[in-house]
């Protein structure tokens, strides 16, 4: 049993495992397949662990999850980074050139001027007022977790890692978990696992995606 800080592949164990049973008590199914680091098949990447039954419509389910511990506690921390944050701040400013241009009632050239000069500041205030919103910034585990295929998605976080982190940043860490539809287990030693948040159901055909499709399939269509 471990104690202390718990290293990424017992956390990883714990959390298939867990969603394993999940799975299998939603579904009343026991024809489950529980696997770790699956090929995904156009990307190579590989989730750290992959449950795949069939649902109570009969429709092939898939969820994933990615584990972190103390070694990748740095994929946890928002990063500045995110393509929208400027393109956005450019078209408020834009917005801000225009209504300058069309309403202020000045000469052609003055108004030419102004709205050069909204673009610039409209497009800086919007940059200054922004630069901290959690919409707009990156975190790399929540991007990692999107780059596989699931029905639903799932990170897995051992309770030292947790506990490491700020109450502020808790806060901006679980919005976007829930913004973006992904759940939130936190393991402890004695394979105690809590569940802070639950993931978004997304209805769409995932399993074809992975490299072992074939394997899969032989085990939950029994």
């Amino acid at each position: 049993m471990p104690r202390g800080k718990l290293n990424e592949s017992y956390v990883k164990d714990v959390a298939v495992e867990y969603l394993k049973d999940y799975y299998c008590k939603l579904y009343n199914n026991n024809d489950i397949f529980a696997g770790k680091e699956l090929c995904v098949k156009k990307s190579f990447k590989r989730p750290d662990g992959l449950i795949a039954l069939k649902n109570g419509k009969n429709d092939i389910f898939v969820a994933v999850v990615e584990a972190k511990s103390c070694r990748t506690l740095g994929s946890l921390f928002p990063v500045d980074g995110d393509s929208r944050w400027f393109v956005h701040g450019v078209l408020f400013g834009t917005i801000i050139s225009l209504i300058i241009g069309f309403v202020v009632p000045l000469m052609l050239w003055s108004r030419i001027i102004l709205a050069a000069v909204g673009l610039v500041v409209g497009t800086f205030l919007y940059w200054l007022f922004t630069f901290r919103f959690t919409y707009y910034r990156y975190i790399g585990v929540v991007s990692q977790i999107n780059n596989y295929p699931g029905n639903e998605k799932w990170i897995a976080l051992s309770i030292d890692v947790y506990n490491k982190l700020s109450k502020e940043h808790k806060i901006d860490f679980e919005k976007k978990l829930r913004r973006s539809g992904i759940g939130l287990l936190i393991i402890s030693s004695g394979s105690k696992v809590s569940t802070l948040i639950k993931p978004k159901a997304k209805a769409k055909k995932v399993i074809d995606m992975f490299v072992r499709c074939n394997e899969i399939l032989q085990v939950i269509e029994k």
